[in-house]
């Protein structure tokens, strides 16, 4: 303490009031509490229904999949009308797959024998042509040989056709002629055979010979024309081309 400095008065404390007046100031404080508490509880309520009612990004769609508790609730073991209805379906299933099968390989194979067939058939033409082919091939050589002839057929030809420049002959003399000249039969007959002669011309032209030194009645020129080797249609068609 400092001199002369006065006492300093200590705070005294209120005078205690009347528990009435205390009553009036704790039940107004209750009710506060109680409202206060009240209304955090309201608050918690709205908001937890706020959150719960709000759809938030990770939520699954109303349309998704069933989940696997909903699956496991709702499936049931198969009946025994179901399990027989479903094995005679596989069996139906079956039998047209293996018909389907078989049907698939019988055609298959008659298409095969089908191929195989044509394939013969084209085989044996191809082979029936070429022996046709070589046949005519084969026939006009030999044509063309017998056409031309030997060495000696051809100078029969030539001695025939050389003949008949200057004098008229039946086939047959002219043959005859041939085979005095010493051509052999074959060779005389092939000479002939191998000129163009028009015999009943040749009769004619004999007649008119023989009518030119002498003379002949129609009957006697055709009996001279039938000895020189012309047949009897010759023979007249002879003696008429000379007025007989």
């Amino acid at each position: 303490m400092y001199p002369n400095q006065p006492p300093v008065a200590l705070p005294t404390a209120p005078p205690a009031r009347p528990w009435y007046r205390k009553k009036r100031v704790l039940i107004p404080a209750g009710l506060l509490a109680l409202v206060v508490a009240i209304g955090s509880l309201g608050s918690t309520e709205n908001g937890t229904a706020t959150a719960a009612s709000a759809p938030t990004s990770t939520a699954a769609p109303a349309s998704s999949a069933p989940t696997t508790a909903s699956i496991t609730t709702t499936s049931r073991a198969p009946s025994a009308e179901e399990v027989a209805a479903q094995a005679e379906a596989d069996r139906v299933a079956t039998a047209q797959s293996v018909a389907a099968e078989a049907s698939a390989a019988a055609q298959a194979a008659a298409d095969a024998e089908a191929a195989a067939q044509a394939s013969a058939a084209a085989e044996a033409k191809a082979a029936a042509d070429a022996e046709a082919a070589a046949q005519a091939s084969a026939a006009a050589e030999a044509e063309r040989v017998a056409n031309e002839g030997t060495v000696s057929q051809q100078n029969a030809r030539k001695k025939a056709s050389s003949y008949l420049e200057f004098t008229a002959f039946s086939r047959s003399g002219l043959v005859e002629q041939l085979s005095f000249e010493g051509f052999d039969a074959e060779d005389a007959e092939w000479g002939v055979a191998h000129l163009d002669v028009d015999y009943d011309e040749q009769a004619a032209l004999k007649g008119k010979s023989y009518l030119e030194f002498s003379s002949f009645s129609r009957s006697g020129l055709i009996e001279q024309l039938e000895f020189e080797g012309f047949t009897s249609e010759q023979a007249a068609y002879g003696a008429t081309q000379n007025g007989l």
